[in-house]
């Protein structure tokens, strides 16, 4: 019963990403990449006084977007001061023993609570990404400027 309720809440959060999600709208439906984005500034301090403040926001993209055009998306009036990193859980190994790509219970990570980051390559595509397991669509993703 557990699991049923997992996989029920699991679809309430996909279709909430889906109808909240920003994006090309002139994008084909099933041509669409939904993310969950969360903006993270590092200013390299640990004070709580930043500049910047922290957001999550739900954005679809083309799944041939590339990582560096996502963060550069998501952070557009950087500058040349400041650069974004687009970031992705990485579990432990021991952790991803049963880990596969297809998705399922054993591949919903906690980018909060992982403290294990990998950062994408600038040019590596959405479409690259999930096809190395790195990504899946509707993962929660990390965008450090």
């Amino acid at each position: 019963n557990k699991k049923k309720t997992k996989s029920v809440s699991q679809k309430v959060r996909m279709m909430l990403l889906k109808s909240r999600s920003e994006g090309n709208k002139k994008l084909r439906m099933e041509d669409r990449f939904h993310l969950e984005v969360i903006t993270f500034f590092d200013d390299g301090s640990d004070d709580s006084n930043s500049n910047y403040s922290n957001s999550t926001m739900y954005r679809f993209f083309s799944s041939v977007t590339t990582a560096g055009r996502v963060a550069s998306t998501v952070a557009p009036s950087l500058g040349n001061d400041r650069a974004a990193e687009f970031l992705v859980p990485l579990s432990p190994a021991n952790e991803r023993v049963n880990w596969t790509c297809s998705g399922g219970e054993n591949n919903k990570r906690d980018p909060i609570k992982e403290k294990i980051y990998k950062r994408l390559p600038n040019t590596m595509t959405l479409h690259e990404a999930r096809s190395a397991c790195w990504l899946a669509e509707f993962d929660v993703v990390i965008v450090r400027v």
